[in-house]
């Protein structure tokens, strides 16, 4: 079982469920070949719940917690942190079922949130179990090799999840838990946040399906950048934004960019927008949409719905200026027909 994470491989023999212990087989190889050496029972908790480590199944676990298995060092346990989302206060725990406990009292201590007591606590929990999944770089790269960009099919789906559980939000686990799904599923009064792996599990079929569409940047063979460019029609969030414009199954709607942290600023969001432009006629769009938002976060995540003058560099016209966004359309024409391998 890959996880996608860098490391070793260990065999798990035997689990105890409910409490997140696994009897992990350290996989080692010499002169005679592969061998194996019990390392007794290991307890994962916290962040390390992630590995969910299968019985009898070979799975790879980061290089850190294979020295941890196999007693090379001793492991210590870090309290887990997250930060409110209203006020900043940074709350502290022992462990990631604490924090969302301990969450709940912060906002009741200190806060008069209306928010139901589920997403409050999805809230809690997404944050925590993001601090162990976002094991990529968050430092910028001063250059990068070529980019190549295709869509996500089937075959690719496996990317795109690897892209957003480790690298997609990396330094930023108050935004890890979307996939995506907002777009199409926005929240609502009574689910304001949903849990992460429901999002996840979520995008990842209607990308199978074909419900959502949109490709993914590719930077020496791994993942870096992401828009999703489904068909309006697709969308919760967009679906009615002109009521007597384009039938909606005639548009591309481009409704978020994700950079991951190393490759910002280096043309990315552009290398794909300029995809989705020229694959649109083949998709049977007549038409490319925007939403760009008209006074957007000063944050590298702020820009999740593409700059205003990305757009405008295009040729996009402003159809309908709105109080938090600006719909903005490009007329597709067959001299647009993608000429683009997948």
């Amino acid at each position: 079982m890959d996880l996608g994470l860098p490391g070793k491989r260990a065999l798990v023999t035997g689990s105890t469920a409910g409490i997140g212990a696994a009897i992990v087989r350290s996989l080692a190889s010499d002169a005679r070949g592969r061998r194996a050496a019990d390392i007794g029972l290991v307890i994962l908790s916290g962040a390390s719940k992630w590995f969910e480590l299968v019985p009898n199944q070979v799975a790879v676990v980061p290089d850190i917690w294979h020295d941890v298995l196999c007693g090379r060092v001793e492991k210590r346990e870090e309290p887990v942190k997250i930060k409110c989302f209203e006020c900043d206060a940074l709350i502290e725990a022992d462990d990631a079922d604490a924090i969302v406990d301990a969450f709940v009292i912060h906002g009741q201590e200190s806060h008069t949130w209306s928010y139901p007591t589920e997403a409050i606590r999805n809230y809690a929990r997404n944050y925590a179990d993001a601090i162990g999944r976002l094991t990529g770089s968050k430092e910028r790269l001063s250059e990068i090799a070529d980019v190549r960009v295709r869509p996500v099919t089937k075959d690719c789906i496996d990317d795109w999840l690897r892209f957003f559980d480790h690298d997609a939000f990396a330094g930023n686990p108050d935004w890890a838990s979307c996939y995506c799904l907002e777009p199409h599923m926005p929240p609502t009064s009574e689910l304001p946040e949903r849990a992460w792996r429901e999002r996840r599990a979520s995008v990842a079929e209607r990308l199978r399906v074909g419900t959502t569409f949109g490709y993914l940047a590719y930077v020496g063979g791994r993942p870096a950048g992401w828009v999703n460019a489904s068909l309006r029609s697709e969308y919760g969030l967009y679906q009615h934004v002109d009521a007597n414009g384009p039938e909606p199954t005639t548009v591309v709607g481009v409704s978020c960019f994700v950079i991951a942290p190393p490759f910002r600023r280096h043309g990315i969001a552009s290398a794909l927008l300029d995809r989705v432009i020229a694959d649109a006629s083949a998709r049977g769009a007549a038409w490319v949409e925007a939403y760009p938002h008209n006074r957007p976060e000063e944050s590298a995540a702020g820009h999740f719905r593409g700059p205003r003058s990305l757009y405008d560099a295009r040729g996009f016209e402003p159809i309908r200026v709105r109080d938090r966004d600006t719909v903005m359309r490009l007329p597709v024409t067959p001299a647009r027909l993608s000429s683009h391998g997948g």
